[in-house]
């Protein structure tokens, strides 16, 4: 074998193990064919120990709040961006709000804090087990707490709500697409998306699940050291351009939120890069 020859072979090895290198960083998730399939062996957003977990750190928001008394101390990107957006849609009447996966409240806990008298209605729309935790703990006032759409919507076609927050709920549903269009048909005011989880290139739904611990579920950090458990959740991976045409429809864009840094991820054999992002839809 001539030098020639050698030294392309050690440059071809050297290419391979910088790109392999370069691709340990890439987070993995198993693919799944469907949700049902991703949800097989999880207890998902029912289990107790995540309703639990939420409940006690909505309870120990509820009580920082409090001790702040008038003073409005924000910090968090997240919340500036919230304030923001309750801010824009205010047009002078107090708020109806449908919350869909709004847990145990700690949206209305904030912004009702942070921006007295914007509120009027908070509906939160969750799981049956949240839900109920829900009312048992924090139904209070304007807050208050339903298992379906329907129900949070009320009897009647002329209560729509002023504004329908979906804030990291799209990406743990089964069908994004119906939950969209349901959304939609509500007729609200403004349809606002956060914590959105979307695939910027993929064409087709892509199913997954993902391993999270259950300490990092709910508002803020444990006050307490302890520690606690793992559990999985079901995850899709929704097309960006899917959800956009969806709302599109009877809304138009006014704010896109560009919450987090796009990331490549490998599902099962696929690199699907994924953006979180946030949008502010206005009913045409």
């Amino acid at each position: 074998m001539n030098r020639a020859k050698v030294r392309d072979k050690a440059s071809l090895t050297q290419l391979l193990r910088r790109i392999l290198k370069q691709t340990d960083h890439v987070r993995r998730f198993p693919r799944y064919e469907s949700f049902a399939h991703a949800s097989a062996s999880t207890k998902g957003y029912e289990d107790q120990d995540i309703t639990q977990m939420v409940s006690r750190k909505a309870v120990q928001l509820r009580q920082a709040l409090a001790k702040g008394g008038l003073e409005k101390s924000v910090s968090g990107r997240q919340t500036i961006q919230n304030m923001f957006v309750l801010r824009h849609v205010f047009q002078g009447e107090p708020l109806s709000v449908i919350d869909v996966g709004g847990a145990c409240g700690a949206n209305f806990f904030i912004l009702g804090h942070v921006l007295p008298g914007l509120i009027g209605k908070w509906n939160v729309v969750e799981t049956a087990g949240m839900a109920m935790e829900g009312r048992r703990r924090f139904q209070s006032g304007p807050l208050h707490f339903f298992e379906d759409l329907a129900k949070a919507l009320g009897p009647t076609a002329d209560q729509r709500p002023n504004l329908v927050l979906a804030s990291g709920v799209l990406q743990y549903l089964p069908n994004g697409a119906q939950a969209l269009q349901s959304w939609t048909d509500t007729r609200a005011d403004w349809i606002y998306l956060t914590r959105t989880v979307l695939g910027a290139n993929c064409a087709k739904p892509v199913f997954t699940a993902q391993t999270t611990r259950i300490s990092d579920h709910g508002p803020g950090p444990l006050e307490s050291a302890e520690h606690s458990g793992v559990a999985c959740q079901p995850m899709v991976v929704n097309p960006l351009g899917a959800v956009r045409q969806i709302l599109s429809r009877s809304y138009c864009c006014e704010y896109l939120f560009e919450e987090e840094r796009d990331e490549t991820t490998r599902i099962g054999p696929c690199l699907v890069r994924t953006i979180t992002a946030g949008f502010l839809y206005k009913r045409t």
